[in-house]
């Protein structure tokens, strides 16, 4: 990260793209590919990359309703984000205390 760049500026990772699907799907109600797409920006080549690693490792479930595919968070997704949620309220805490926010 550039100095004086503030984390919300700087270029997405991996894991907060990751948290950003996750995020999307803790609804009641399952969510569908275009929704997730559009929510997260990112093409539809990356969301089907990032949908296929997380429905692998059981972070989301798939299902499909009259053709079309929804995906909605699993417990093991839920936990995860709790966690991600957490370790990033501590990364913020420290960076104020240290004035790099």
């Amino acid at each position: 990260m550039v100095e004086g760049q503030s984390i919300r500026f700087a270029r997405r990772g991996r894991l907060e793209i990751i948290s950003a699907i996750l995020s999307m799907c803790r609804a009641d109600s399952p969510i569908g590919k275009t929704r997730i797409m559009y929510k997260s920006n990112l093409s539809y080549s990356q969301l089907q990359g990032y949908l296929a690693l997380l429905v692998r490792i059981g972070f989301l479930e798939k299902e499909s309703i009259g053709g079309t595919e929804f995906f909605k968070l699993t417990k093991k997704g839920g936990e995860f984000l709790k966690e991600y949620q957490r370790i990033m309220r501590l990364l913020e805490g420290e960076m104020k205390t240290k004035g790099e926010a």
